[in-house]
This record gives C-alpha cells, structure tokens and sequence, in this order.
C-alpha cells in the first residue's frame, strides 16, 4: 500500500483569526494564496502515521459504549478507533472517548465518509475518508470543514494530516478549533454538523449532523495552573496559563499581550527520568494559542513527574513564505510538577 503522507490545510498555525475565514465563497487568487501559506507552514519534524484500512460495514451505530463487543463489531470499532490514535501518534485508548458515526454523503464524484470523532474539551478531532471518482492528482483537491455546535459556527482554525491509501482514497484527521463557542457548552453533549466544501473550487455540500459529548474526556483532563512568563524579541509577553494532559496528549495556553502573532514558538527540555520532551504551538493568534506535545520520537511516560523547558522561538518570513529554522532562546528554564 503506498502510504504517501500529504499533510495539507494547516490554518492553525498562521494568524488563524475567524474574521478571515467567514466567506464561504473565495476567490480563486484567495484560495491559491491561502493555500501556499498553508502548505508553508506545515510541521517540520515528519511524524510517522500509520492507517489501518478495511472497516467493516457492521459499525454503524451513532455512540461507542464500554460494552462489550463481539465478532465483526468489536473488530470494526477497535479498527476504527486506531484511527484517530495512529493518525495522531497516541498510544492512549481512546476508544471510551471516541464516538463512531460511520456517515458516507457523495457528491460531485467525490464520497466523504465520517468515520469517528473525539471531543476534545475544545477541539473535535475527526477522522474522514475521501474515495474520489477521478485519481487524486498532486495537492489536490482540498477539502475544508466547518463545525457548528448547536447551530452555531464554532471553528475558527483547523489543522491535521492525511495518507493517500490508493490512487483514489484519502485518509484523513483533522482537528477543528472550536473558539468560537463557550467552553461550558462543550461539557455537555452537543449537536455537531460538520460541512465541508473544496475550497478552491468552490463546489460541494457535504454535511454531516451528529451527537457528540466530551464530558467523559473533560472529567479525565489534568489542569495544572501556571503563571510562567518570557518576552519575544518584538515586546510581546507570552504568559503560561495551564497545563493540560490527557488521553489525547498534553498541551500549554498561553495568552500574549502584544495584539501581534510574529513569532513561531517551541518549548524543548527533558522530564525528571531524563527523556527529551518537546512541544510546538498548533494553533496561535493575536491572543494566545496553544502548545501541544510533539510525541514524534515518542508519548511523555506515565513516570514522569516534573517537566523542564526552555522557550525558544523565530520570527515568520514576512515575504518568502520559508520558515527559518534558527529557533533562538528567549526565555529561562522552567519546571512544571505533572505527578
């Protein structure tokens, strides 16, 4: 099978303000620019995904249980459940969190299927497969979602990765942003719909409506508080809100003070056993954002009890669109007691 990796649609990580992104219909010059930017940014470590193919038919339910399961059933909810933790690097069961939904809508040759999603405190992570009529050509097309909750827009950024299994199959996990709703409203369960468009030929309507919960991730989330602090080269301070760890990885907030989004960040160290540990920002605005774990050469051992790191950060290319590799201290060493 060839497994050829096309990470693509990377919003999250270049200025992802909502304001930007309201008109559905763009224009072919807007379309081909944000595309570049986000091809652009895409994470330079490769991160080695795998995806299990072949679900069966037979795992066509709306909500996955704790129940035991049998036969072809128990095997297309364990197959389907890999998915979104292959996908991510998670080594985490995740299969008391994700819900199956198994929904195909097809139009314009091409056949969305939903396979399963995770709501993650305040991001809905999704797997999809795409089966196109004609052969997937090089960078295209691109398939954008939008999430609503309770009928409301709800994603204002997403990002993720995806493997073309065959000439006309794509595998994809997405993680929407959903920064536009109340956190509170997330706690519960939630009507979800999810409509995706190719958003550089403007066609297309698929749709996807649902139930979904992330009440039972909510109450296994670790929150520690945090008040660390460091200074961009620009002014601005970047202020370390919490720290959060859960099935579906750790993760850092911050909140930034300078009303600017110029910089790339990164937070490298070791934890008390002495294993590298890394994190990336996956998603930033003018605000905040977020740094996520990068478990690329590995998931943080469940020994560890404190975590060491340094911020490093690089200024964005302001015209060239090539990200600079010169990552440059810019703030002390810090320490945060995970155990």
């Amino acid at each position: 099978m060839n497994m050829k990796s096309n990470i693509y649609m990377m919003l999250n990580d270049i200025d992802s303000e909502a304001d930007a992104y309201q008109e559905e219909a763009w224009s072919e010059v807007e379309a081909k620019r944000t595309k570049k930017k986000v091809l652009g940014r895409v994470r330079r470590k490769g991160r080695k995904k795998y995806v299990m193919a072949g679900v069966c038919a037979a795992a066509a339910f709306a909500l996955l249980t704790v129940m035991p399961l049998r036969g072809a059933v128990a095997d297309a909810v364990e197959q389907l459940s890999y998915r979104i933790g292959a996908f991510l690097g998670i080594d985490k069961n995740l299969a008391p969190y994700e819900q199956i939904v198994n929904q195909s809508v097809t139009e314009d040759g091409i056949t969305i299927t939903l396979n399963s999603v995770v709501l993650d405190v305040d991001e809905l992570v999704v797997s999809t497969t795409e089966v196109y009529e004609d052969a997937i050509t090089e960078g295209g097309p691109g398939l954008m979602g939008n999430v609503y909750i309770n009928g409301v827009r709800a994603s204002g950024a997403a990002g993720g990765g995806s493997y073309t299994t065959d000439e006309h199959t794509r595998e994809v996990v997405m993680k929407y942003y959903l920064n536009q709703v109340d956190l509170a409203e997330l706690s519960r369960e939630v009507n979800v719909a999810i409509r995706f468009s190719d958003y550089e030929e403007n066609r297309g309507g698929w749709e996807f409506k649902f139930t979904a919960s992330g009440e039972q991730l909510s109450a296994d989330t670790q929150t520690i508080d945090l008040t660390y602090r460091y200074q961009l080269p620009d002014g601005c301070n970047i202020t370390f809100t919490k720290y959060t760890s859960n099935a579906m990885g750790q993760k850092i907030f911050y909140t930034n003070d300078g009303n600017k989004n110029d910089y790339d960040m990164k937070l490298e160290g070791t934890d008390n056993l002495g294993n590298p540990v890394s994190f990336y920002v996956s998603s930033s605005n003018k605000e905040g954002g977020r740094f996520v774990i990068d478990n690329s050469a590995g998931n943080l051992s469940d020994e560890a009890e404190t975590l060491t790191l340094t911020p490093y950060a690089v200024k964005y290319p302001e015209t060239s669109g090539r990200l600079s590799h010169d990552f440059e201290q810019v703030g002390e060493a810090f320490t945060i007691e995970v155990r």
